[in-house]
């Protein structure tokens, strides 16, 4: 993959995080912490990608820091779904 397709694609991905978290959470009175996590991911990808174009040593390495941090959490995130979506709930002793 090319430099220029991977700071795009850490653009494309910071913003859809930022978006989507806003229209996720529109009508919900959660607390702020909730929506915060996915901007916690959004920002280093963002501040990576601008980074690479101004100084591409560096911009490289946060960036490849901000791919594997975002990885991390929202492969976290995904288990965290997939469990709760297969809980059952409390189960009955049979009498």
């Amino acid at each position: 993959m090319t430099e220029l397709y991977i700071r795009r694609l850490a653009v494309v991905m910071g913003m859809a995080l930022l978006v989507g978290e806003v229209f996720r959470r529109w009508n919900t009175t959660s607390a702020w912490t909730f929506w915060m996590a996915h901007t916690f991911v959004a920002a280093p990808l963002l501040y990576g990608a601008w980074l690479q174009s101004r100084d591409r040593a560096k911009g490289l390495s946060v960036l490849a820091a901000a791919w594997g941090f975002s990885a991390g959490i929202l492969t976290q995130a995904l288990s965290l779904l997939v469990e709760a979506s297969s809980w059952t709930g409390p189960r009955r002793r049979p009498a």
